[in-house]
């Protein structure tokens, strides 16, 4: 599920970004700024669709998109390209094309990290691989929500808003309630 990826992810850790960019035709110039920067992955849920915000002392940008979609983006290095996003086996596969050139960038969850790995715009199978860590406490926020009381077979909707350690606990979310009040919490 897509909930699993939802934070504010910090780089701590790159290899073979250069040889990436290369890859997809990036200048000189535009590759030193690269590597340079550190930048910080967002990535929002709002009922279902995805938001996945980069920013760094280079360049902002925002993707806005929905699951198995089409959809246009303009990269951080100003390419044109059609997009889509898909989940696979709990990764999130993101697939750009331009110019008849591909490149894909595969996000999974590993040991409360989360890799990014990035497949270059050419069949000679390179890839860079990119880390990104959250510091403290993720705030999440579950647009909709059907919460069902088994005891008294009423079915409420809300809004939930809840605070988790990182890396979490469990995956096991417990729903407790009474009367008209219900409460989430972490098991």
């Amino acid at each position: 599920m897509v909930d699993a990826f939802v934070g504010t992810w910090k780089l701590v850790d790159s290899k073979n970004f250069d040889d990436y960019m290369k890859s997809l035709g990036v200048g000189f110039a535009t590759r030193q700024v690269g590597n340079m920067t550190k930048p910080t992955t967002i990535i929002e849920v709002n009922g279902d669709t995805v938001i996945i915000k980069t920013q760094s002392t280079f360049k902002n940008t925002e993707i806005s998109f929905k699951l198995g979609v089409e959809f246009d983006e303009t990269t951080a290095d100003d390419r044109k390209v059609k997009s889509i996003v898909t989940l696979d086996g709990g990764k999130l596969v993101h697939v750009q094309k331009w110019n008849g050139q591909e490149t894909s960038l595969v996000r999974e969850m590993v040991d409360g990290k989360l890799i990014l790995v990035e497949y270059g715009g050419n069949a000679d199978g390179r890839r860079e691989v990119r880390v990104f860590q959250t510091e403290g406490r993720q705030i999440r926020t579950v647009s909709s929500a059907i919460l069902w009381e088994k005891s008294r077979s009423q079915c409420a909707c809300t809004s939930l808003r809840w605070s988790e350690e990182t890396p979490r606990p469990s995956s096991e979310l417990l729903l407790t309630g009474s009367s008209n009040i219900f409460s989430l919490f972490l098991t």
